[in-house]
């Protein structure tokens, strides 16, 4: 079992966004396995493998979307080391001795040199994150678990011209590939930040926003739980800056839903432990009707009874998704009989690689597509027809 660090790289965007989470969640353990958390360690166990044996050949995914990720992924690294002189780290676990409780494993390090802006050649140290999660992007810039593992690979492996960092997360809309580039002043100002962000002195500083997700703290969060009760109290068509509470209540969103979801298991668990609730009681849930015989004899008193087969298991074609993680996907990618349609617009936060969808006023709209001339003012106002 890996040992876990208050200030692991993963857990600073909380820290940073919410510094009392630092000292609510100690004692607390990190999250949950998951089924979604699994696949990613295994994604990255084989990616791992194949740059330690250089067999990206005799890569085997359980499904063709992991294989097409990790090969991805570990294209990309190799193509990094080639420009450098035989030297890389891969999954390497580095401790820091500058700062208390400070590790982490880092996916892949390597370094070379490169002519910058025709300057004399400087030596770069390139960090990449594999992240096979879905979903919402995450950004490389000014980003804290970078610059931990950046920070802890200077303090291990000396000062170099400047600080590269990728992710890879080939599996979240946009590009795969997010690089950004990193001084030592931006290294100076992270330890700074962290120093910041981790004083007792911030023990009460709370913020309720989407590293709420990821705090072990937060059903127990006092702060998170009046966040909850007084959205339950605004009221969105009403009031001066209104358009200030939907921002409010959008980034308290994530914090808000995770708490919701959290108090119903919480309760369970007290009911099941023989205590009472006012109010709330456990009952057996009953799931869906489903046959108490084998599909065959099924069918023959289906058949018996005049039900045949067509009419009662009707078959229903797979779609693309499906078929490409049956293995299937370089064939239906050549066929061209695949198309993902526009759904219409969604909110998204500003971080999101996609392109932003540009609205008009439509008062203004009309304004500049109406034919009528602009009417002269009068001592009572705008003239009217």
């Amino acid at each position: 079992m890996p040992k876990h660090y208050r200030k692991s790289p993963s857990s600073l965007s909380r820290v940073f966004a919410c510094p009392g989470s630092y000292w609510a969640s100690a004692g607390k353990g990190g999250s949950t396995s998951s089924s979604y958390a699994e696949e990613g360690t295994l994604a990255h166990d084989l990616a791992s493998h194949a740059l330690y044996t250089c067999e990206l050949d005799r890569l085997n995914a359980p499904n063709a979307e992991m294989q097409a990720c990790v090969e991805g992924y570990v294209e990309f690294c190799q193509e990094l080391y080639r420009q450098g002189d035989g030297w890389e780290s891969i999954e390497e676990t580095m401790i820091a001795s500058g700062i208390e409780d400070l590790g982490g494993t880092a996916d892949y390090i390597t370094c070379y040199e490169e002519n910058y802006r025709n300057s004399p050649s400087r030596d770069v140290l390139h960090l990449v994150d594999f992240k096979y999660g879905i979903g919402v992007a995450v950004p490389c810039e000014a980003n804290p678990q970078l610059l931990a593992y950046l920070w802890l690979a200077r303090e291990k492996y000396g000062w170099f011209g400047v600080y590269r960092a990728t992710i890879w997360q080939p599996r979240t809309p946009g590009p795969a590939e997010d690089t950004c580039d990193f001084t030592d002043a931006d290294l100076d100002a992270w330890e700074a930040q962290l120093s910041e962000a981790t004083d007792p002195k911030n023990k009460g500083e709370f913020s309720a926003g989407i590293q709420c997700r990821w705090c072990p703290a937060s059903s127990t969060c006092d702060h998170l739980f009046q966040v909850t009760m007084d959205a339950a109290r605004i009221e969105l068509d009403e009031g001066d800056k209104i358009e200030d509470k939907w921002v409010s209540l959008m980034k308290a969103k994530p914090a808000i839903e995770k708490l919701l979801k959290e108090v119903p298991k919480r309760m369970a668990d007290y009911l099941l432990s023989g205590k009472k609730l006012p109010g709330w009681k456990l009952v057996n849930s009953r799931g869906n009707r489903r046959w108490s015989v084998s599909d065959d004899k099924v069918m023959k008193k289906l058949r018996r009874n005049g039900v045949g087969f067509k009419k009662s298991a009707a078959r229903k074609l797979m779609s693309p998704t499906q078929l490409e993680k049956a293995g299937y996907g370089d064939l239906i990618e050549g066929l061209h009989i695949v198309t993902r349609p526009q759904k219409g617009p969604t909110m998204v936060p500003d971080s999101d690689k996609r392109q932003g969808i540009e609205c008009e006023d439509p008062v203004d709209s009309f304004r500049e597509a109406s034919i009528l001339p602009d009417l002269p003012e009068t001592p009572e106002g705008k003239a009217t027809l």
